[in-house]
């Protein structure tokens, strides 16, 4: 275990370097993500994951959602990116009209070339449709 005054140190190098690279964008979108990282890396949590784990969260969700799952996270006391990363879910499943997440397929130029075919979805009726169903009259 780190003593206070080194944990202390510690995380004002962290935060130093924090501003200095581009995970600075971070702070600027999101100032509260730096009591959140603060926090996870007193616990022990990887300041670098937590940190890309936010990252990705702010180019999902955008900054207003991340400010308030990270602040719901500090008010719950759950000062992790997975705890962020819950919230923003459970609160996107609440709230259906919500904009879909963005995937990024930049990375997955074959995945442009796919053509999927519909087809009808009664075949799943079909499927669900057991031979011994008493309510079923498709038989008689």
């Amino acid at each position: 275990m780190l003593e206070p005054v080194h944990q202390q140190a510690l995380i004002q190098l962290k935060r130093k370097a924090f501003h200095s690279a581009p995970t600075g964008r971070l702070a600027q979108a999101v100032p509260e993500s730096e009591t959140l990282l603060d926090l996870a890396f007193a616990r022990g949590e990887s300041a670098a994951s937590q940190t890309a784990q936010l990252l990705k969260l702010l180019d999902l969700y955008g900054a207003p959602a991340l400010r308030r799952a990270i602040c719901e996270a500090l008010e719950r006391n759950t000062p992790r990116a997975s705890s962020v990363a819950f919230l923003l879910r459970k609160r996107q499943q609440a709230t259906p009209s919500s904009r879909p997440l963005a995937v990024d397929l930049s990375q997955h130029p074959e995945v442009q070339a796919i053509d999927v075919q519909p087809h009808n979805l009664e075949t799943y009726d079909d499927l669900a449709r057991h031979d011994d169903d008493p309510d079923d009259n498709t038989n008689e």
